[in-house]
């Protein structure tokens, strides 16, 4: 014991000497990492203070060394002499207790025994639980194969590096951007004005490749002052280059496979030809004013349906923290009418006990911050005590604006015991990378929830990318009439309890998009067999479709049920409402960069629409904007001609303007409703034709039957013809 003076009031108090190494430990936790060195030197801190809390010994350092291959190499002096290398390990090889990797001891004293290994191993988990410590940790330890697309450069980063915060020995991390290839660059800038570039790509691109990483290939370019030779300060350039390369090993691992899928179609139709800027994102390329009048696909909003309509089946608790305008300012709410028409139908048909907070953000908050008005809601839920298994938590644009720490008030509410937290990360560059981001949460929450064994169900099939409609649930019901079993539907619909069955299932069936297939492909694992089908939309779709899943399960001989009740549904809709369809035209207004969308299902988000159309016996106008080549008409009807069963009921009309295309809709007396996805389109209107879209397409055997219906009503309805032209749109020829 020791006595203590108090400053000013002259008093003698009793104090407890606190042991040094939990003194170290309490420094550790205190200081920040914002700096790669302040990382390892914090980190060095948790290593000594967890290590001599286990000897007893005092008299102990250590430091800290990060190597170009992910390794991260402990050395301790002192009684505790020892060299311990941090490595990653893969899931399959693991033993008990590494959850975070391997530690691997290549030298040791008598001293460090089992005991100090253990807190050296402590220390390493505790770290990667601390958001502070993430330049240090592993990134995509779980993740079997690297998709270069939209959300690639979120993986390599793996929100470890921030943009004029994050520093590697002088260098502070700038930006990162992506070039044909792919080739993915991170730019790191010193004071003096010397420069660092990391280089990452697939393999045999880069001319002078530093090492491999994973499945890819790095390369650094350093540059002096004004890019004037090379940068002065060798050994602190080595250091920044080791830590560059060190951080990229933690997120490439050797166990991944590499995908590069072709560029993708809406990169191509609206950066190319000089109609969008390709260093902007695909949501200007909506809105280009230059090209506005012609533009009836809005790909982007469309997109987003899949981040506004996601629908939780579990029971939760939602949380928004923002202000107002954010619950408006894009309505989901059933009944709202949007900017844009849906991207499906959906129909909520499972209940689960769901309730929703927002903090109301007001000027207030926005000068002092927010955090305050967050912890008091999550203290509040707390000690409700409610029976929700998680909570969903969106931060929006203001909180991030204004630097609300919402990671420190969500660790405190887990620490307290709260429900876990899922996160919804707006900075992701796609609604795709988003809702894998989410998909990847769940699926830990179903991991360690401690219901890791069967589900005790028997389920076959796990559809991804399917809505679940009513459409769904007829497919559902038919493979259950086949011999199947359970079927699960998982995206845009999500929950723990979803995921567990579709661990269980036999087989995963993913949707022909991007996104979904990436998803797809985690969630199946290596153990699963994954197919990827076109939607099944039509007769013949539902039956190629069925057929496929039969097949792989092993199950060929249920194709004779399955056709005789493709059958039965065809002879229904020749009977009863293909008459009414006859003659019955329907219209699409696109670019020839857009023609993927009509001609590839994964085009229109996994919809083989012209072929599904044909088969109700839709004819089908194209007006294709050519500019001045109306040659390309010819070529674009032959690619969809080979698409359709009878090419006189299909027609390709060239325009280069926009006078041109107004007169070629409103003269076209073959095509009653055109393609829109906005809501009430002026345009088409004002030429008497109606609007349709897919938000009007069902798939399913009984869906088909229903589409056709719709989509007869619509092409029969006479309003657009007799009163469309008092509408107005504002800079539409002839409004």
């Amino acid at each position: 014991m020791l006595l203590a003076q108090t400053a000013g009031r002259r008093r003698l108090r009793r104090v407890r000497r606190t042991p040094s190494w939990k003194r170290r430990m309490r420094g550790a936790l205190r200081q920040p990492a914002e700096h790669f060195e302040s990382a390892l030197k914090t980190f060095a801190g948790l290593v000594l203070a967890a290590a001599a809390k286990a000897t007893g010994e005092e008299k102990v350092s250590t430091s800290v060394e990060p190597r170009m291959d992910g390794t991260l190499r402990i050395a301790l002096t002192g009684r505790l002499r020892a060299v311990v290398d941090w490595i990653d390990v893969p899931d399959a090889e693991a033993r008990a207790g590494e959850s975070v990797g391997r530690l691997v001891l290549r030298e040791g004293s008598e001293a460090f025994g089992s005991a100090a290994l253990k807190a050296v191993r402590a220390a390493c988990l505790l770290a990667v639980r601390d958001p502070r410590y993430a330049l240090l940790t592993y990134a995509n330890r779980g993740l079997r194969e690297f998709v270069c697309d939209d959300g690639a450069m979120d993986r390599l980063i793996a929100r470890r590096l921030t943009p004029a915060r994050t520093e590697l020995y002088g260098f502070v991390f700038e930006r990162a951007d992506e070039d044909e290839g792919p080739v993915y660059r991170l730019h790191f800038a010193r004071s003096d004005g010397a420069r660092l570039e990391a280089l990452v790509s697939t393999p045999n691109q880069l001319t002078r490749p530093l090492q491999r990483i994973g499945p890819m290939e790095m390369g650094v370019n350093a540059t002096g002052p004004e890019g004037q030779g090379a940068p002065t300060g060798e050994a602190a350039v080595h250091r920044a280059v080791v830590a560059v390369s060190f951080l990229l090993a933690r997120a490439l691992h050797d166990r991944m496979s590499l995908d590069v899928p072709p560029r993708s179609a809406k990169d191509k139709e609206y950066f190319e030809g000089g109609e969008g800027d390709a260093n902007k994102p695909i949501s200007s390329a909506d809105f280009v004013p230059e090209a506005a009048w012609r533009r009836f696909f809005t790909p982007f909003e469309i997109e987003r349906d899949a981040i506004s309509d996601f629908q939780l089946l579990d029971p939760a608790v939602m949380i928004q923290h923002g202000e107002l305008e954010c619950n408006y300012i894009q309505p989901s709410y059933e009944g709202a009418l949007k900017f844009h028409r849906p991207l499906w139908k959906f129909e909520k048909l499972i209940d689960c006990e769901q309730e929703g907070f927002s903090t109301y953000l007001g000027d207030v908050d926005l000068i002092y911050g927010g955090s305050d008005k967050l912890d008091r809601l999550l203290s509040e839920i707390r000690s409700s005590k409610g029976g929700e298994r998680f909570i969903f938590f969106n931060e929006t644009c203001v909180s991030r604006i204004v630097g609300d720490d919402v990671r420190r008030s969500i660790k405190r509410h887990e620490q307290a015991g709260g429900a876990p937290v899922v996160t919804l990360d707006i900075t992701l560059s796609s609604p795709g990378a988003i809702l894998a981001d989410m998909v990847r949460q769940f699926k830990a929450l179903a991991e360690n929830d401690g219901s890791t064994g069967k589900t005790g169900e028997t389920v076959s099939v796990a559809l991804i990318g399917y809505p679940l409609d009513r459409g769904a649930v007829e497919l559902g019901r038919l493979l259950d009439s086949l011999g199947l079993g359970e079927t699960v539907f998982l995206l845009p619909q999500m929950g723990t309890t979803l995921l567990r069955k579709a661990r269980d299932a036999r087989l995963v069936v993913s949707a022909p998009v991007a996104d979904w297939k990436a998803i797809a492909a985690e969630i199946a694992g290596e153990e699963k067999p994954l197919l990827t089908l076109p939607l099944p939309y039509g007769v013949e779709g539902v039956r190629r479709w069925g057929a496929a899943i039969l097949d792989a399960l092993g199950l060929g001989e249920g194709c004779a049920s399955l056709d005789a009740r493709c059958d039965e549904i065809k002879g229904r809709f020749e009977r009863e409402i293909a008459p009414r369809t006859q003659g019955c035209g329907l219209g699409f207004v696109l670019a020839k960069s857009e023609m993927s969308r009509l001609v590839d299902p994964t085009g229109l988000f996994g919809i083989p629409v012209v072929r599904f159309l044909d088969e109700l016996g839709f004819g089908l106008h194209i007006f294709l904007y050519t500019g001045e080549a109306a040659k390309d008409a010819p070529e674009a009807a032959s690619q969809l001609g080979a698409l359709v069963s009878d090419e006189s009921r299909l027609r390709v009309t060239p325009f280069s303007d926009q006078a041109t295309l107004a007169a070629a809709l409103r003269e076209a007396s073959d095509v009653q409703a055109v393609y829109s996805q906005y809501s009430f389109d002026r345009r088409l209107l004002n030429v008497g034709k109606a609007t349709w879209s897919l938000h009007d397409l069902e798939k399913g055997l009984e869906g088909a039957l229903r589409t056709a219906e719709r989509l007869a009503r619509r092409c029969a309805w006479t309003g657009p013809a007799k009163w469309g032209a008092h509408v107005r749109a504002r800079g539409w020829a002839d409004a």
